[in-house]
């Protein structure tokens, strides 16, 4: 794992709510912030969710909220245009 990249998607869910997890995680953005630590929130599925980090200074973020996977309608990649 990158030691400057940690990911905990387990403790967003509903982190905006949770009183318990906003002490876990506001600590762990103590920790990683002292130690030059970049975060990535990562399962973020509300608005709710996001505000929450983005009022604690984490701006990179991925979950359902900003897009639902999907490989199925992905456009069809040409590879013969793609540099060599």
């Amino acid at each position: 794992m990158d030691t400057k990249r940690w990911c905990a998607a387990w403790m967003v869910r509903d982190i905006d709510s949770s009183r318990v997890k906003q002490i876990i995680v506001g600590g762990l953005i103590d920790i990683c912030n002292q130690l030059d630590i970049r975060i990535l929130a990562e399962g973020v599925e509300t608005a709710a969710e996001m505000e929450y980090f983005l009022q604690h200074g984490v701006t990179l973020m991925q979950g359902y909220y900003f897009a639902k996977p999907g490989f199925e309608c992905l456009p069809k990649v040409d590879f013969e245009k793609l540099p060599d």
